[in-house]
């Protein structure tokens, strides 16, 4: 195996003490909250529903202004640069997701930063990791975890909880019945992340990992994307050295590379409804994130750069004429899908429309993607891949329902079909027709399912997971969890019908023993209530998602 590289940074952090930095990070995080309490009271001790949220978007407010105040005197690079540095156990917390959350956040909080970095090295960028500098940094993973748990807290008075503002540390007191509905939609959410067309009502499986390196040379309707991982050793990287020079080494992967086909990106909903509103947002970072492989021919110390950071730096002169190169070739491509979209063809067009990509700390997206420090870019790839698909957002525009719910009912339709639930075609052919008995209309069947004498019949709402639901939004998130309880209530009937009288006028059901039905949407939606959150059959709740749905299938 060829020699380890190791990044003196990263061993600089991991020589501090999980005592000494959560020590200096919790300080941090209740001075803050001390400070901000005192200047923004509460109007009184309890606070629920729209009240609390009110009181906890101020809290926030202030606390975003605090961190940035408190913390600009390094730039947007160098936070990066410390950042992907830092041990996962600097963010750990209470769930398993903490560390992913609140890293990102911090990220994103850090973007902002507009202070002009310099490198202490004039051949590649590289800042001091002493006893100054990880102070600042457990300082402000403090803030940010801070306002991290603020998130919660609106959150979970989305959800129901009453908001105890009687001290600078705010906390939700839940009834059991919301705080148990809570941990059970906690852990289907940290479940289903597999499938990232949420935001269009879709139920699109997310990327898979593929070999990249054979796509370098050719362009397709292929995107490349990168995720933080648990760390792991890859050998065999192009990697230079002090001098500059190209070396063999072994890296400390902590970023992964996975494929993307574009095709229900760019056609969410095969040409029906045009090009997807969103395709003005995500342009750039679809053009970078399928130029990828194509960069890292040209600079070799990419692959390795990415998957220890996740982005890579590149002299600014050089990836202008680059992109130049390129991009006429990749909006040609690109345009075949989209007729009349305009795709930027030359670098300057790519840097001004990336620039608008911009971070937002609450709701939380990625931006800010392409920093300059000195004569060089910084290419931040993993915080361009979350950018993408955190933008894939349909509009809940009425027009686009009736389009949007027939293309889900198709997808899930499709998960059936690759099943061993796969119906036969006699019963097939019913789905999405209505079903009548002596003359009278009782239901659509959106999709359906068969085996061993049993029949499962799905009835499909394609909801859409946007910035506000993520957020926790209470008027939101309650008209979701009515939507959704509403629908299991009527949808129950239905099945309860076609069991009692299982004939009608154009089907006939006789033959099965047993009909249950589900009602699926793309992703967990919250509620309380016990009759969605029931399993008709064990791991099948009679509210699932798609993903759940597959799962249980197979």
């Amino acid at each position: 195996m060829p020699p380890l590289a190791v990044d003196p940074a990263v061993t600089a952090f991991r020589r501090v003490t999980s005592k000494q930095w959560h020590a200096l990070s919790g300080k941090a995080a209740i001075n803050t909250a001390l400070a901000i309490f005192k200047e923004n009271h509460p109007p009184q001790a309890d606070l629920i529903g729209v009240e609390a949220a009110e009181y906890l978007e101020q809290f926030i407010a202030a606390t975003q202004e605090h961190i940035q105040r408190a913390h600009s005197g390094y730039g947007g690079v160098r936070w990066l640069w410390y950042l992907r540095r830092a041990p996962d156990a600097f963010f750990s917390g209470s769930y398993g997701t903490t560390i992913g959350y609140d890293r990102f956040l911090a990220e994103i909080m850090s973007s902002a930063f507009a202070r002009e970095d310099r490198s202490e090295l004039a051949t590649r960028i590289t800042f001091k990791v002493d006893d100054a500098a990880i102070r600042h940094v457990a300082s402000f993973v403090g803030r940010v975890k801070l306002l991290s748990q603020l998130h919660i807290l609106y959150r979970r008075v989305g959800k129901g909880a009453t908001l105890d503002a009687r001290q600078p540390i705010l906390v939700a007191r839940t009834p059991a019945d919301v705080e148990n509905a809570i941990a059970i939609y906690d852990q289907r959410h940290d479940r289903s992340h597999e499938f990232f067309g949420s935001g269009l009502g879709l139920a699109t499986v997310e990327p898979s990992s593929s070999d990249f390196v054979e796509a370098a040379e050719r362009f397709g309707l292929t995107a490349f994307l990168s995720f933080g991982c648990h760390p792991s050793y890859y050998p065999s990287i192009q990697y230079p050295d002090a001098n500059g020079a190209q070396m063999e080494v072994t890296v400390e992967a902590r970023h992964m590379l996975k494929a993307l086909d574009l095709r229900n990106v760019l056609q969410p909903f095969d040409g029906e409804a045009g090009s997807p509103e969103y395709l003005r947002d995500v342009a750039p970072l679809i053009q970078l994130l399928v130029m990828l492989p194509a960069l890292m021919t040209q600079a070799p110390w990419a692959f390795g750069s990415i998957l220890q950071q996740g982005y890579f730096f590149y002299g600014a002169k050089r990836l202008e004429a680059l992109f130049d190169a390129y991009l006429p070739e990749v909006a040609a491509i690109l345009t075949r899908e989209t007729p009349g979209f305009r795709w930027s063809t030359k670098a300057a067009e790519w840097l001004e429309d990336v620039n608008q990509v911009n971070a937002s700390p609450w709701p939380l997206i990625a931006g800010n993607v392409c920093r300059r420090c000195a004569e060089q870019y910084l290419l931040d790839i993993t915080g361009s891949s979350h950018a993408f698909l955190q933008r894939l957002e349909m509009s809940r525009a009425p027009t686009l329902g009736n389009v949007r719910g027939a293309a889900f009912e198709f997808q899930c339709q499709e998960i059936i079909d690759r099943s061993p639930w796969a119906p036969p075609p006699a019963i097939r052919e019913l789905r999405g027709r209505p079903l009548r008995r002596a003359g009278q209309r009782l239901t659509d069947i959106d999709a359906l399912a068969a085996r061993d004498g049993v029949l499962l019949i799905v009835s499909c709402k394609s909801r859409i997971y946007d910035r506000e639901y993520d957020r926790g939004t209470y008027r939101v998130v309650q008209n979701e969890r009515s939507s959704i309880d509403e629908a299991v209530t009527q949808w129950d009937s239905v099945v309860e019908g076609l069991n009692r009288e299982p004939t009608g006028d154009n089907f006939d059901f006789s033959a099965f023993k047993e009909i249950f039905g589900v009602v699926c949407t793309p992703f967990p939606v919250y509620t309380s209530s016990q009759q969605s959150l029931r399993f008709v059959r064990e791991g099948l709740r009679a509210s699932c998602s798609a993903h759940e749905l597959r799962d249980w299938l197979q």
